[in-house]
């Protein structure tokens, strides 16, 4: 399976323009340190997958600057999605093209922004004489519970140092709104790399002032409790990863007990009871009510929310749904974002599929998701089509 082989090709400086509602970041701002973490963070993903396909460059017809705000989407940075989409637009040579248009009110529509949706959509009409696509607000704001305010985020399955790619992503968007929920109710062991790399990354966010909250953390906690033994002074981390799911879960009696028997086994002072690290009721009562699929009904099985990472329950239904059916429909309407690791992965199982005679055809995408799953190359493993 080729995956197609595409990079930023971005356009002269004589061809820039500010945009209408961001301004260009100084070089040294945060905002462009933040443009500079998600680039490594995607350099970083990709390199997870990059061995499992043959890689050749592959002409996709897509606009440069459209793959730029597909990737920037791709990679949770709204921003800089809209910036590239602006730029284009007010450079004649792209602005003819109604595809960016549809880029950008996606994008507000994503975001929730429904006045700029609407100035957007009146020169859409006046430009290309025709209706603009209906206004539908994608963000999930109106309805969702107060805690669904603080991005949460899933992992899952043995976590191992193939973790640190998505730790990367993790702390990517908790920058952005200062704080994060991360759900652990699909792990179900963490080795001792793991155990580093996830304690670090808490460590550091709380260092950035990013509040972190860990939740339905019990089975790891079980899973890790096994592997701790008195009088071993082995993996450090993992003991220290097992009291902060502990105080993450209110359970104050077993945290000390536990920090005890550290300070003996490690000869160190133990990490004090802090009652303001376990997980606020109002955070941790949305968890589950935050799913990325539904189960299939009637004719399609439906994806919703945002895909995060390989090898996720939401995939792994879609995937057994479309299994048992030559011609799979997957509804995306409800679908806000895929992000690269999920890309990757959801290009070689759809080529798995394919190969056994079976073809899945995923319907009304939005634009940002269409156009990365296209450079990306599943457009030749599955069908795609976007929402109007």
């Amino acid at each position: 399976m080729a995956l197609p082989f595409f990079g930023r090709k971005p356009p002269p400086d004589s061809a820039r323009k500010p945009h209408e509602y961001l301004d260009d970041p100084d070089p040294q701002s945060p905002a462009a340190e933040a443009d500079a973490f998600a680039d490594f963070a995607v350099k970083s993903q990709l390199m997870q997958f990059a061995e499992m396909v043959q890689v050749q460059e592959v002409s996709a017809g897509i606009d440069a600057r459209a793959e730029d705000a597909a990737m920037a989407w791709a990679a949770g940075d709204a921003a800089a999605a809209e910036r590239v989409l602006r730029e284009a637009l007010a450079d004649p040579a792209t602005a003819a093209s109604d595809g960016l248009w549809r880029m950008l009110l996606d994008l507000h529509r994503l975001s929730g922004a429904r006045l700029r949706f609407e100035e957007l959509a009146l020169d859409f009409a006046t430009r290309f004489e025709c209706s603009p696509p209906p206004w539908d607000d994608l963000s999930g704001a109106p309805a969702t519970p107060r805690g669904e305010a603080v991005p949460l985020l899933a992992l899952a399955g043995r976590l191992s140092s193939e973790l640190a790619a998505q730790l990367q992503q993790i702390e990517l968007i908790a920058r952005k709104g200062g704080a994060v929920r991360i759900d652990l109710a699909r792990v179900r062991d963490a080795d001792a790399a793991a155990c580093t790399l996830l304690r670090q990354a808490i460590t550091d966010m709380r260092a950035k002032r990013i509040k972190v909250w860990l939740l339905n953390g019990g089975e790891l906690a079980e899973a890790l409790g096994k592997r701790v033994r008195p009088g071993e002074a082995t993996a450090p981390d993992t003991w220290l990863l097992l009291l902060e799911l502990m105080q993450a879960g209110g359970d104050e009696a077993r945290f000390e007990e536990l920090a005890l028997d550290y300070a003996i086994t490690f000869e160190l002072s133990p990490p004090s009871w802090e009652a303001g690290r376990q997980t606020p009721e109002a955070l941790n009562a949305v968890a589950g009510g935050q799913a990325a699929a539904i189960e299939p009904g009637g004719e399609a099985f439906r994806l919703e929310g945002e895909l995060f990472g390989a090898g996720s329950d939401a995939m792994r239904r879609m995937l057994a749904y479309a299994a048992d059916r030559e011609r799979a429909v997957i509804d995306c309407e409800r679908l806000r974002r895929v992000d690269f690791v999920c890309a990757g992965s959801l290009l070689n199982e759809l080529a798995k599929l394919q190969a056994t005679g079976r073809r899945a055809t995923l319907i009304k995408l939005n634009a940002l998701v269409d156009v990365l799953l296209r450079v990306m190359g599943i457009a030749e493993v599955a069908s795609l089509s976007r929402r109007a």
